[in-house]
This record gives structure tokens, sequence and C-alpha cells, in this order.
């Protein structure tokens, strides 16, 4: 309940902060209904249970932070499924193919309770990703869609950007909660950031997210007003150094430096670029005595641990390819309980995480939908169009290959991925009617200042 305390007092400074300045300036505020459940369901992946074994978590499957978990759930669905069922009444829009292959994969895991070695634990999953496909699904079918999505993919990245805020600032201002000395040392300090709403991993990754998009930001942005997003992408480029994650490092330089070679290719070849790479080379071995933390090469081979994991998962997949053991259920409770690791949520791969969960049945939507994506994000980055939106796949495509990401059950990452596969879905499907103007919403004003 920590982590859920912390995380929504620091977002509801975040809004009143956000309030009181557009009052001041006699902006009026208006929340959708849509936003509202974002929140919801983004504070119930925050409510985190103790660490217990697999046997513990059947045994006693009722935990506090389960049911305040499946309440803020149940609450989010019912706070969007009038405007879902008023927009899919009044809305002209076609199919979409991106969203239908998302629903594809929402039936396959909801099957998946059917058969799954832990169905207590499957069935909220699905219950849960089911609430965010009805929200992007909603926002697909409202009257203004394509800035109704761009709004809601921006606000889930402007709520990670709160916490990072918070989290750098906590490691200087409260060190006894956010700086602490772990079994290895940071990248420059023998402290590490964290927070009790994320680990340093996680906190590193959600760190890279933000300053792509913010740097993204400040390069579509005309003169005026751009300034702040430098400071979006400082303190997203902070917390990534500060926590010490490999993973959100190598997020931060790939997303980086294709939004240089987009926005500034010339300084990005003639300097930047081979600048970086003669540091680099020049000081391999400080640099990789920064990156390994002290830890020896064969952990590094090992990738901490990681390669026991999805070996483990492979070995458990081979058995049941099409189907998996059920969603959100089959890393920890097969390959995990295997290699005594039970006490661990996933194993570290969100690809794996899926095959285990749903099999090959499932992870063919999945993967679908991420193609679309990519191709979408392509298109616009070319076209240094909504980069700030493109720039974003890229870092969760790495953060999926090392952590959970979007591969497995409800977080941010796969808000974002569905938001972007319905972008996609607009772009080759236009609207049967005129847009109509709308009053700007709240996930817009927090994105633009």
């Amino acid at each position: 309940m920590r982590s859920l305390a912390w995380t929504a007092s620091i977002w509801t400074i975040s809004v009143l902060t956000i309030w009181v300045t557009r009052r001041r300036s006699r902006q009026r505020l208006r929340w959708s209904s849509e936003q509202l459940a974002i929140i919801l369901v983004l504070l119930g992946s925050f409510t985190i249970a103790p660490p217990v074994s697999t046997n513990e978590v059947l045994a006693d499957p009722l935990v506090i932070e389960r049911i305040v978990r499946a309440g803020l759930i149940g609450l989010a669905a019912l706070v969007v499924l009038p405007s879902f069922l008023r927009n899919a009444r009044s809305s002209r829009l076609r199919s979409g193919s991106g969203l239908t292959i998302l629903w594809l994969y929402l039936l396959v895991a909801a099957l998946s309770t059917i058969y799954s070695v832990a169905p207590i634990v499957t069935g909220p999953k699905v219950i849960e990703l089911a609430t965010g496909m009805l929200i992007v699904t909603s926002l697909y079918l409202s009257p203004n869609p394509k800035a109704s999505l761009k709004n809601a993919v921006s606000l889930v990245v402007m709520l990670e950007l709160a916490l990072t805020v918070a989290a750098v600032i906590g490691f200087f201002v409260i060190p006894g909660v956010f700086a602490a000395i772990q079994y290895r040392p940071g990248f420059l300090l023998a402290t590490t950031l964290g927070a009790p709403w994320w680990s340093s991993n996680s906190l590193s990754a959600a760190g890279s997210v933000v300053a792509a998009y913010s740097l993204a930001r400040y390069f579509e942005m005309p003169d005026r007003g751009r300034l702040k997003w430098i400071g979006g992408f400082a303190f997203g480029t902070v917390a990534t150094v500060l926590a010490s994650g490999r993973q959100g490092v190598a997020m931060w330089v790939v997303a980086v430096g294709i939004l240089l070679f987009i926005h500034r290719r010339r300084l990005f070849l003639w300097l930047i670029g081979p600048a970086a790479l003669g540091l680099v080379l020049m000081n391999w071995d400080a640099i990789f005595s920064i990156l390994s933390k002290g830890q020896p090469e064969s952990s590094l081979l090992e990738l901490t641990g990681r390669l026991q994991y999805w070996q483990s998962s492979i070995a458990a997949f081979s058995l049941h390819p099409w189907t998996g053991y059920g969603f959100g259920a089959g890393g920890r409770f097969v390959a995990l309980s295997a290699i005594g690791e039970g006490t661990r949520s996933n194993v570290h791969n969100g690809y794996l995480e899926a095959l285990m969960g749903v099999g090959i049945l499932g992870f063919i939507p999945l993967f679908t939908s991420l193609m679309i994506a990519l191709a979408w994000s392509a298109r616009q980055l070319v076209r240094k169009i909504n980069t700030a939106l493109a720039i974003l796949i890229i870092p969760l495509v790495i953060h999926t290959s090392l952590d959970i990401g979007f591969g497995a059950w409800l977080k941010p990452d796969f808000l974002i991925l569905a938001g972007v596969v319905v972008l996609s879905d607009l772009e080759r499907a236009p609207r049967d009617v005129t847009e109509p103007r709308e009053m700007i919403p709240v996930a817009t004003q927090i994105r633009d200042g």
C-alpha cells in the first residue's frame, strides 16, 4: 500500500498544481472519463503486494493490496463504460484492424483462464487488460479520436514524468527514502536512486522514456515555450543515471540517438556522434567499470541472472507452445518456480512472458500489433511528424526485451503501445464525418505546459 499512497499523493499534487496555474490564467480544465480511467488503472498497477512464494499466492490470494487493486480496476471500468457506450452509439468509425488484433489478443488471454495453472491470477489480470482495452476503444470511438488518443498517450508519459521528478528531488532531499545503498553500487555514486513505487531498474527505464519524449517535444515545439522540455529531458536523464539501470541506459542511448539523427542530422553525424564514439573508445575501461557496477564478468555474461530465467522459460514453453500456461501466470508459476525463483513476478522478458502465458496463439496478435506500431512510428519519424509519440515505441521495445514492458499484462507500456496501434488505424481509415472542435483536455494542457 505504500507505493499506492506515494503515487496517489504525487499525482494529486501535480494535478492541483496544474489546476491552480490554469485557473490563474483563466483557462478551464476538463477531465474526460477516459483520462480518469487511465489514472485509476495505473494506480492499480502501483498497488503492489509483498513478494511471497507461488504457493503462498495460491493459498491466500485475497491480500489487501490485491483487493484494493481490484477495486481501482473496477472503478475505472465503471467510469469509462458510459462514455464507451455513448461513443459506440454515435460513432461512424469503421472497425480498425489494429484494434481488432488487440481485442483478439485479449480474447486468447481470456480463454487461457480455463486452463491456467493459476486461474486466480490470470482472471484478474485479464479483467485489467480488458479495462485498458475498453479505455482505448472508447478513445477510438470518441468524436475527436486522434486528439483524444494522442492526449491519452501523453498523459501516461506525463504521469511517469511526475513520478520521475519526485524521485530525483527525493534523492537529494529525502535520501533515507530515495537513495539506497544496494548490493552493488550505482554508476557514479555509492547510493542508487530508488522509490517506494518503483525499483531502481524501473526508475531508470521510466527516466529514459521521459527523456526521449521530452527531447522530441523540444524539437517539435516553436521557440517560445520549448525550453521547459529541456527540464523534462534533464530530469529523465538524471533519473536514468542515478537509478543505474543498464536497460535504461540502452533505451536512452538508442532513443536519443534516433531523435538527434532525425532532427539534428548534420550536428549528430559530424559532431555529437563522432565525439561520443571517440570518448567511448578512449575511455572504454572506465565506462565498462561504471556500467558493470563492480560485478564479475561471469555475472554480466549471464545478464545478471536473466539467462537462467530465459532458459527455464524456453524449456517450459517447448512443452506447451501453442496455448501457454495462462495469461500472466506462466512465467512465475512455471518457469521461475522450476528454478526456485517463484517470489519474482516475471522472467524479465515480456516477449517470453507472453509466450509462456498465451502461447503462440496469443503471441501472434501481440507481435502483429507491435509491427503495426513500429511501422506507424517509422513513418512519423521519417516525416518528422508526431515524433514525441513515435519515438516511444523504441525504448519500449528494448524495455520489453529486458523486463516485463508491454509483453504480458496491463502496464503503462501496454497503454502506450495500444494507443499507437489505434493511431495507425486512424491514419489508414479516416473518419466519415468532420471531427468537431473540442475543449482542450487536461492531458493536452499537462503536455504543453
